[in-house]
């Protein structure tokens, strides 16, 4: 909270932000931004609710209000809040930055850029909006612009912990993991009660570099009273690693179970409604766009579940040369999303009346937000794995695009989500919750896979690693693509991976480590869970 402080004196002062409330709402609106920095997203919607229309639609409140729109998925709603915001406050910096956070999270990079350039701009000397373009201009491969960005962040503010991480993230995802391990490590060392994502990203290296000493580090950082809810979630995901590595598994399965525990209240999941969402995506086919679709066939979609070898997919495909990796993007969700809510219509009901011409201007949107993914090369991939809920809308917009469905063994799946510290995967604390989400991915995907066998195919993880001299020629031409050797050397193709799967694509194609025996004594309600659909 104090540099949020420091960064609204920058932007323009506490009086000047809450300028024309009365001091009861400007109360409200202070306890909302303690409670947003401390991710307590159910307290800073109570403070914002209790206040009046009109007072809501002050630009600071839009600011609140959009920040955690976002950080509850409703993109669209958190866009429209902030956009109205910077319309009424033009000179806010903090403002642009919040909007272009949202535009990134939907994909939109162009918007985004625009929004950053803007909030850099009007607070040259606000450490936040810097950071914030830094992470951007990594995203859309501007390495030279985004080391640029963060040593601005740092010559502004030497400590600021979120420039010091995106420095490690990017020697990680660059494959320097020595140089990744001690920058991770200077900042558990500086700031440990702010290191939560520190360690976790020590967990993501290959191998793993966790000895006793840290396993003490983390376990004291975890008694320190005072920091924020994620940073113990992600230090007891971090802690469950390094005792995994060191055979201590019934307190590696302790430290899971805290972190699922915390993490569980602030992402409640309904795996009813979910499942009701996926059984009407799949009965409503959607009409297909009109056109013979010839522009589309630049896409290719990697459906899974998460820990399901859907990064080393990726990998393989962008070792062809004429396949861009696009990562995991939220783009296709939000864009269906807003079609949906701008129809005031929720998905299926939207989905089952949209026509032709609906799904052509969709499938435009998706090429024109996609086209500096692809730069030069003819093809790119799009592997958010939760797009398997969408395969019939992406049949629908993209009419020569292909989807490939990525299956695992589905106890080895979702024990993997469960060791996994993700920031939007709810559905991941229970096991009732997981296994409930593997059957609907399971049904969903075998009923595309049935309908549509000349655009949708499934491949088994296993074999992948067990055969890839069969398995990747065949995909190739799934694709429409011919064989190129690199593909099974994927390995040795240099590219920048924001996975916590990165370390394990820069080995050899090799068979899966398996886990689920290990943990035997505690996953058996997971198996008979997944058993029971």
């Amino acid at each position: 909270m104090a540099q949020q402080a420091a960064d609204a004196a920058r932007a323009g002062g506490a009086f000047e932000r809450y300028a024309g409330l009365d001091a009861p709402a400007v109360a409200r609106a202070q306890r909302a931004a303690v409670a947003l920095g401390s991710h307590r997203l159910d307290e800073a919607e109570r403070e914002l609710a209790a206040l009046a229309p009109t007072t809501l639609r002050h630009p600071e409140m839009l600011r609140l209000l959009g920040t955690v729109r976002l950080l509850r998925g409703r993109c669209g709603d958190a866009i429209a809040a902030l956009t109205v915001g910077c319309a009424l406050r033009p000179h806010d910096p903090l403002l642009f930055a919040a909007l272009g956070g949202a535009h990134e999270r939907v994909g939109d990079y162009s918007a985004a850029l625009e929004a950053s350039a803007r909030a850099c701009a009007l607070g040259p000397d606000i450490a936040a909006c810097w950071s914030n373009r830094a992470r951007l201009l990594r995203a859309v491969g501007d390495r030279a612009g985004s080391a640029e960005a963060l040593a601005r962040v740092l010559a502004l503010e030497p400590g600021h912990v979120n420039a010091q991480l995106q420095c490690a993230d990017a020697l990680q995802a660059e494959g320097r993991h020595a140089e990744a391990a001690a920058a991770y490590r200077d900042v558990a060392r500086r700031h440990p009660d702010r290191a939560g994502l520190a360690w976790w990203g020590l967990a993501c290296l290959r191998p793993l570099p966790f000895d006793g000493t840290d396993i003490d580090a983390m376990r004291a950082a975890l008694a320190r009273p005072g920091a924020g809810r994620q940073h113990y979630v992600a230090i007891n995901f971090a802690l469950a690693h390094a005792l995994e590595q060191h055979g201590d598994m019934a307190a590696a399965w302790t430290a899971l179970s805290r972190a699922h525990a915390l993490a569980q209240r602030d992402e409640p999941w309904d795996a009813t409604a979910f499942s009701n969402l996926a059984a009407a995506l799949r009965a409503t086919p959607p009409a297909h766009a009109s056109g013979d679709g010839a522009a589309s066939a630049e896409a290719i979609f990697i459906v899974s579940l998460p820990r399901s070898g859907s990064t080393l997919l990726e990998q393989i495909l962008a070792s062809q040369s004429a396949v861009a990796a696009g990562g995991e993007t939220p783009l296709l969700r939000q864009l269906l999303l807003d079609a949906a809510a701008g129809a005031r219509r929720d998905l299926a009901a939207w989905q089952a009346n949209a026509g032709a011409a609906d799904w052509q201007a969709l499938g435009e949107r998706y090429r024109a937000q996609t086209r500096p993914w692809r730069g030069t090369r003819a093809l790119c991939t799009d592997k958010m794995p939760g797009n398997w809920l969408f395969i019939g809308a992406i049949l629908a917009m993209l009419p020569r695009a292909r989807v490939i469905v990525l299956r695992r063994d589905p106890l080895e799946t979702t024990l993997g989500c469960y060791r996994t510290y993700f920031t939007s995967q709810a559905y991941a604390h229970a096991f009732e919750d997981l296994a409930a989400y593997w059957r609907d991915f399971d049904r969903t995907t075998r009923y595309w896979c049935a309908q549509a066998p000349q655009r949708v195919c499934a491949i088994d993880y296993e074999t992948l690693v067990d055969a890839p001299q069969h398995t990747i020629p065949a995909l190739l031409e799934f694709c429409g693509l011919p064989f190129e050797a690199a593909c099974l050397t994927p390995h040795t193709t240099v590219r920048r991976i924001d996975t916590p799967s990165a370390g394990q694509v820069r080995q050899p194609i090799h068979a899966p480590v398996r886990r689920a025996h290990a943990y035997a004594p505690w996953i058996e309600p997971l198996r008979q869970a997944l058993a029971g659909g």
